[in-house]
C-alpha cells in the first residue's frame, strides 16, 4: 500500500540544501507556496451585468480615442485580486467604433472574443483580414491580431 513518506532531515541540511537551489533560481514549492491539497485564491464571488456595463464602454467611446489608448478595454477587475477577474482569468471588455481600427497586438497566451453586438468588423490574423460573426466566439491566436469595423454603427 501507498503512503506518505516521513523523512526527517537537520535544519542544517535543509538549509544548506535551500541555499543551493537558491543560488540555481529555483526555490522549493513547499516552502515557496503555490502547492496546496485544495485550489486557493482570494478572489470573492463577482457577477458584471452587460446592461450596467454597455454604457460604460460607449462612455469610453466618447472620452478616449483609439489614439490615445493602446487598447480601448474595460478590465473586470475581481474586488479581491490586482487588475483580474480571477487567478487564472482575464476578462475584458473592448469597444471599436465604427471607422476605428484597434491596433494589432501579440499573446503569449490564447484568447477567446466573445462579440456581443455589431456588425462589418473583423480581426486582422498575421496580415490577412478574417471575418467575424456577431455573437459568435472566435479564438485569438498568440500571433499578431488587431480588429477594424470599417461601417456599421453600435446603437447608443
Amino acid at each position: 500500500m501507498l503512503e506518505l513518506s516521513d523523512i526527517q532531515s537537520s535544519q542544517e541540511e535543509l538549509q544548506e540544501y535551500y541555499a543551493q537551489l537558491q543560488a540555481q533560481h529555483v526555490t522549493p514549492a513547499w516552502i515557496g507556496g503555490g502547492i496546496s491539497t485544495e485550489p486557493r485564491s482570494d478572489a470573492v464571488p463577482c457577477l458584471w451585468h452587460w446592461r450596467d456595463l454597455r454604457p460604460q464602454a460607449i462612455r469610453a467611446a466618447e472620452l478616449v480615442g483609439t489614439q490615445q489608448a493602446e487598447r480601448r478595454v474595460l478590465r473586470l477587475t475581481n474586488p479581491e485580486l490586482p487588475g483580474v477577474a480571477s487567478t487564472t482569468l482575464v476578462a475584458n471588455i473592448q469597444i471599436v467604433m465604427p471607422g476605428e481600427i484597434a491596433r494589432a497586438h501579440r499573446h503569449s497566451a490564447a484568447a477567446l472574443r466573445l462579440i456581443i453586438e455589431g456588425r462589418g468588423g473583423y480581426t486582422v490574423v498575421n496580415g490577412g483580414a478574417r471575418s467575424d460573426v456577431p455573437r459568435r466566439s472566435r479564438p485569438s491566436p498568440p500571433t499578431g491580431h488587431g480588429m477594424t469595423t470599417p461601417t456599421t454603427p453600435m446603437r447608443r
